[in-house]
Order: C-alpha cells, then sequence, then structure tokens
C-alpha cells in the first residue's frame, strides 16, 4: 500500500483518502488506482521507500474514474492506463459530479489506454473482474496468491462496514453494489478497500489486518485536541 488510509466522512466534503497499491510481477511494475493529488507527498515517500522511480511504472489499472482514484496518472508518465471497458464508456459519455472533465481529457488525448473485460487477464495470475454498483463499469482486481486470492477492490467495498454488512450508501445500482460485494466476499481471502486498510475474510466474518491512524491538524492558534491534533484511530 502506497497510501494507508483512513475510513470516514466529512461534514464539510469528502476526504478524498483513498487506497493506492503497488504491485510486483516479473519484469512488471502495477499500479492499482493513483489516488486523488492531495496525497502525492504520502505517495512520494512511498515509492521512495520502495526505490520505485515513478518512470518504472509500466501499468496503471484503474478501478473506475472518479477523482480520488485517478488525479496522480500523470506522475507515471511510461504507464499503460488500463481501465474496464464499461467504465470508459460510461466516464466519458455521461455526467457524475465524481468524475473530474479535466482528467478524462488528459487520458483521452494524452495517454495510452487499454479497455478490458470482465476476467481478462492483466498479468499472469492478476486478473480483472467486473463490480458493478457504485459505477456502472466499476473493476476490481484479483490476485492470485499462495494463500488465496487478494481482492484489490477498490470503491466496489469502500471500507469494513460495507465488506461486513455487504451494503454500501454510495452507488448508482443498489442491488448491483450488493452483488458485488458479496461477490468479492466470497472468492477472497482478504480484500483491500477502496478507503481502508487490508481486510481478512475468516469464515464469513471480517477483520482488519491492521490499526490505521489519521492525525487531524488545525490551523496555528488552535488548541483543542492535543494542542491543536486530533489523533484518530481504527482497529
Amino acid at each position: 500500500m502506497l497510501t494507508k488510509v483512513f475510513p470516514g466522512k466529512s461534514s464539510a466534503g469528502a476526504l478524498g483518502l483513498s487506497t493506492c497499491a503497488l504491485l510486483r510481477a516479473p519484469g512488471h511494475t502495477l499500479l492499482f488506482d493513483t489516488a486523488a493529488h492531495g496525497v502525492i507527498k504520502t505517495i512520494q515517500n512511498s515509492l521512495a521507500r520502495l526505490e520505485v522511480a515513478p518512470e518504472t511504472v509500466d501499468t496503471i489499472f484503474l478501478s473506475h474514474m472518479h477523482y480520488d482514484h485517478l488525479n496522480n496518472a500523470a506522475y507515471y508518465p511510461n504507464a499503460q492506463i488500463i481501465v474496464g471497458r464499461s467504465e470508459w464508456e460510461y466516464a466519458t459519455t455521461s455526467k457524475d459530479e465524481w468524475t473530474p472533465l479535466e482528467s478524462v481529457l488528459y487520458l483521452q488525448h494524452c495517454r495510452q489506454v487499454r479497455l478490458v473485460d470482465d476476467g481478462e487477464e492483466i498479468l499472469p495470475g492478476i486478473r480483472a473482474i467486473w463490480t458493478p454498483g457504485h459505477t456502472p463499469g466499476h473493476m476490481s482486481l484479483a490476485v492470485d496468491t499462495p494463500k488465496g486470492v487478494v481482492v484489490l477492490a477498490g470503491d466496489a467495498v469502500k471500507n469494513r462496514s460495507e465488506l461486513e454488512l455487504e451494503y454500501s450508501d454510495q452507488y448508482v445500482d443498489q442491488q448491483a453494489s450488493t452483488a458485488s460485494i458479496k461477490k468479492i466476499k466470497s472468492m477472497a481471502y482478504k480484500v483491500l478497500p477502496g478507503h481502508d486498510g487490508y481486510l481478512l475474510v475468516q469464515d464469513g466474518k471480517v477483520v482488519p489486518e491492521q490499526e490505521l491512524v489519521l492525525d487531524i491538524m488545525l490551523p496555528r492558534g488552535c488548541m483543542d485536541g492535543d494542542n491543536g491534533v486530533y489523533h484518530l484511530s481504527v482497529k
């Protein structure tokens, strides 16, 4: 994970904190989603720690084309962009308040985009799966590992609550969203949601793999919290 994000919402609007994961395969470096631009410093630090130069990322898989999942695509100049065929059609022909027009135009005119369908192999042992509901063409990645299938879910599963309850409160199609959550839950031993840490699925129960923390810093002079800092954590 290049970003360790805290699941939650703000009364002032969306936090824009989404997961971004790096996968290494023989001869390939793949990025799952790119996160929102507000976390670019976090991504830069994570890549530096892993000794990965942005220019060496050769593949970007976008679960969907909302701003908080695609806004840093330009940071990886040599990567082929992979998007679900239905998602691309939706993002380029429909109005969605979370889809930034400028990013769509950038991908259309400045980058090589590969469109894929359900079950299509992205790299050996890594395949795209159609998980609609949050958007009509949303796709996730299923990664085969010795322990079982890891699903990078994107916003098909945004957080631990959605995986546990098999229900999302943000969708264009509620029935499809619920079916996608159940599909992911039934096939995976581990899930990376779009806005949470890794979750283990054990006998139908959802077990967070790690504690997540988020510090909220207020402007200088605000003394609420710990001298203007609120330390939030979720286990």
